[in-house]
């Protein structure tokens, strides 16, 4: 009884294997038989001008959600602020200061790790009043 229910289990399992290796033998037989064989493919480089809209658009989205971002932040909504900057951020843009903004909001709302995380990336792009931010994020995560 073991020993037929081991080659059933045998069987099934060399069968199985080898209905799979026919799939793949039959493509790599189809592309060794004709080098030249090419799947037929519908791409076509990127002009110019399409690329400059692109980054047009991003430019202006990226805008639009920085705008957004503030004026949230500018009627105390905090994390209609931090949604809009990652909306904004999103379009393959920075600004220091943002990061830096958001550094504070992050701050202001008690998630440490990620104002200073902020705060790095605010001194990475060169606003230089993050040094000043962290320093001062450090010596309250002392205190705790």
């Amino acid at each position: 009884m073991k020993k037929s229910i081991i080659l059933i289990g045998f069987s099934f399992i060399v069968f199985g294997l080898r209905a799979q290796n026919t799939h793949y033998v039959d493509v790599t037989v189809r592309e060794a038989t004709n080098p030249n064989y090419v799947v037929e493919s519908t791409y076509e480089p990127m002009s110019t001008d399409m690329m400059i809209a692109g980054a047009r658009y991003r430019v202006s989205k990226f805008n639009e959600y920085r705008d957004k971002a503030y004026a949230a932040l500018d009627r105390g909504d905090k994390y209609g602020f931090i949604t809009y900057t990652n909306y904004a951020l999103s379009m393959d843009y920075y600004s220091a200061k943002m990061y830096y903004d958001r550094g504070k909001v992050f701050q202001e709302l008690g998630d440490y790790k990620q104002a200073k995380k902020n705060y790095k990336k605010a001194k990475k792009y060169g606003y230089y009043q993050a040094n000043q931010a962290l320093e001062e994020l450090k010596a309250i995560s002392k205190k705790k």
